[in-house]
């Protein structure tokens, strides 16, 4: 396995973990009403939204290496 490959899997699990900790979080402030729960739901979906976006990047950008 290639190390694009294996980069481009380790960024998608960053996703989606991010993603899964910013519902969590999400769902604590809900129940909790803690300002620190909402900011830790916001940046983690916002770090998701981010590295999602790099990993949209960095696919493009080596798409012609990934042959």
């Amino acid at each position: 396995m290639s190390l694009i490959y294996f980069h481009i899997f380790l960024m998608s699990v960053a996703v989606v973990f991010a993603g899964g900790f910013g519902l969590w979080e999400a769902q604590l402030f809900q129940r909790s009403h803690q300002t620190l729960d909402l900011v830790t739901a916001v940046s983690s979906v916002i770090l998701g939204i981010g590295i999602l976006i790099y990993l949209i990047w960095f696919i493009r950008k080596k798409k012609p290496a990934m042959h």
